[in-house]
């Protein structure tokens, strides 16, 4: 059961990293073709999406592991399911909600261009689809009852989106935002299958329970801030460049070689 969900999950995982490959160098094309030396839309794009990518993973802080641990619990009948996914779904949409205030308020205090945080406001709903997408609730759930075929016709279906949404915005020569369109489009087909798939085992809907979502929390927090620190180490990068060079052209050179490490590096986490 274990190397079937695990193989099940690669494939779907797989999917997403050929997908992200192939977005990231028809996006660079499309969007340099005649750059400047320190002019880039691609940079620009690949400063953002690193930006709410960062923001999107701190959202989690934690509470995914929990959940799934309290799904997976040999004794929680129906009735007791559904308070954890309640509770934890009113939790991640205060997080996420948060999460993007936060996100903004960071933009505005590193000085980006007021574009760049219209960008950065319209992409913030990525943040919301990914704390209840395959990598969010309705996959813990799917994963507490050893379910992995939903997630990875999700994470398919995703990645096919992702390199249609990316062809289509360099076909019409779209702006920055109509190629993060492309990763709000694949999210929004994530969070639609795997929902669809949660909610033949558990009722989803908001709850609201003061002692457990303090217990939630509270159990959430040590992991929260070990993968805030983990999560800024890996994504602050190319925040950090575009601040020291001021260069979106060296934040282009930089996304372009980094991204294919950061897709492959999800293979050993999936198995993981």
């Amino acid at each position: 059961m274990l190397a079937h969900g695990v193989i099940l999950q690669l494939g779907g995982r797989i999917m997403k990293i050929l997908a992200g490959v192939l977005a990231v160098a028809i996006t660079s094309r499309a969007l340099d073709g005649n750059a400047g030396d320190q002019q880039s839309r691609f940079g620009q794009y690949v400063l953002i999406l690193a930006f709410v990518l960062l923001f999107s993973a701190i959202a989690a802080f934690g509470v995914d592991s929990i959940v799934i641990r309290d799904l997976a619990a040999a004794d929680e009948g129906p009735a007791m399911r559904a308070r954890v996914v309640g509770v934890a779904s009113s939790l991640k949409v205060l997080l996420s909600l948060l999460t993007v205030a936060i996100a903004l308020m960071a933009a505005m205090l590193l000085h980006y261009p007021a574009e760049q945080i219209a960008t950065i406001a319209a992409f913030s709903p990525y943040i919301l689809l990914t704390s209840f997408g395959s990598t969010g609730l309705y996959g813990d759930i799917l994963q507490a009852d050893h379910v992995s075929r939903p997630i990875a016709i999700a994470g398919s279906l995703a990645a096919v989106c992702t390199m249609a949404g990316t062809a289509l915005a360099a076909f019409w020569h779209g702006a920055v935002i109509a190629f993060l369109g492309a990763y709000l489009a694949a999210g929004i087909v994530d969070v639609t299958v795997t929902w669809a798939a949660a909610r033949r085992r558990v009722a989803l809907r908001l709850r609201w329970d003061g002692a457990y979502a303090r217990e939630l929390m509270r159990e959430s927090v040590p992991l929260g801030v070990a993968t805030c620190f983990v999560i800024i180490y890996v994504r602050i990068d190319t925040i950090l460049l575009q601040q020291i060079t001021g260069s979106d052209r060296q934040v282009a050179l930089y996304g372009i070689a980094y991204k294919m490490f950061d897709v492959l590096s999800t293979v050993a986490a999936t198995i993981l």
